[in-house]
């Protein structure tokens, strides 16, 4: 990947970022000065962006408070002062999820219902561990959209194909046709909210795609899906992934794109 088209890569996830955080801070209890801004959000593609079951994939942004219900009465704490225990316990939901992006040729990311390649072209692939909550984004006192609010180890992939109608689905697919030379690329692994020694020590520099750096990346996964349990290490909750599902709302969408 060339400097140019990894800046288009960054440049996407910040506009990730920010389209987030205007669109959340009502609901999760944090401000954001973007608020006012109009951000160009990600082309679905044939995703229907209102279905609630449609989560999509944003750059990390973590999240101060939470708000705890006591079975009477609800009330907004900060993550911090909880006990890691009771952190992991309100993170109770778990999953693994593979998105499959189109990379336009303005670098914009176009998201792809199916597994297979179209045409030959750049890709990115995101393949997500999370352990998390719901929350809801509100707007005018509505419910316009839900958050996966968590931890986990993401791992992205950016391809080059050089045919069409490639299986991009997940890790195992990827590496089978890296070793066919029918794809090439760099492959990157990062860790959300987990502070732990041993799980640094499982977290590599972005490097290029091939069955080692794939094995890697599936080692990594396996582990914090075990060392996320671990009593070394810390949770630090994040934003992971926004879905919307309200229609007809018109500051929705200008915040999401």
């Amino acid at each position: 990947m060339t400097d140019s088209q990894d800046a288009e890569m960054r440049t996407h996830d910040r506009r990730n970022a920010l389209a987030a955080m205007a669109a959340i801070a009502a609901g999760v209890g944090f401000a954001s000065e973007a608020s006012s801004q109009i951000i160009k959000r990600t082309d679905l593609g044939g995703i229907d962006p209102f279905d609630p079951t449609n989560f999509v994939p944003i750059e990390p942004i973590q999240v101060p408070k939470v708000k705890i219900f006591d079975g009477t009465t609800e009330a907004e704490v900060y993550w911090a002062s909880l006990a890691e225990k009771k952190r992991r316990a309100l993170m109770s939901n778990q999953d693994a999820k593979v998105t499959v992006e189109k990379v336009n040729d303005g670098g914009g990311l176009t998201f792809l219902t199916g597994a297979l390649t179209g045409e030959k072209g750049r890709y990115r692939v995101t393949v997500d561990y999370m352990r998390f909550m719901q929350d809801s984004i509100m707007m005018d006192g509505k419910t316009a959209g839900r958050a996966k609010v968590g931890v986990g180890l993401r791992v992205i992939a950016n391809i080059n194909t050089k045919k069409a109608g490639l299986n991009l689905n997940g890790l195992f697919p990827i590496g089978f046709n890296a070793s066919t030379d029918a794809l090439s690329g760099d492959l990157e692994v990062k860790t959300i909210g987990l502070n732990s020694d041993q799980i640094s020590k499982l977290i590599t520099t972005p490097s290029e795609l091939n069955q080692t750096s794939i094995t890697k990346a599936l080692e990594a996964m396996g582990a914090v899906r075990v060392l996320v349990d671990a009593e070394t290490t810390e949770s630090v909750p994040h934003i992971l992934a926004v879905s919307r599902n309200v229609r007809n709302t018109p500051d929705l969408i200008k915040f999401l794109g």
